[in-house]
């Protein structure tokens, strides 16, 4: 993403929210730094959390893969959002 704008940060806000309320972890990587410093005045860094921010796709999915173990099981309720 290279630019962000005030429409732009208050959908981030409702995708944030939505993903939190599903239980979903959002992450970002290679934001560039004019729209890094858009994101911290409307307080979307806060909200998204340092730990989610990253400089590279490849460190975001490292992360992603260290803290969340693959989910074998294929039913809503062994914790598979994406059921069969």
């Amino acid at each position: 993403m290279s630019l962000l704008d005030a429409s732009g940060t208050r959908v981030l806000h409702r995708l944030m929210a939505d993903a939190r309320t599903a239980g979903v972890r959002v992450v970002l990587s290679g934001v560039q730094p004019s729209v890094l410093k858009v994101m911290e005045q409307a307080e979307l860094i806060q909200t998204l959390g340092t730990s989610n921010l990253f400089a590279s796709f490849e460190g975001a999915l490292r992360d992603v893969r260290h803290r969340q173990p693959l989910v074998f099981g294929t039913r809503v309720e062994d914790g598979c959002l994406d059921p069969l």
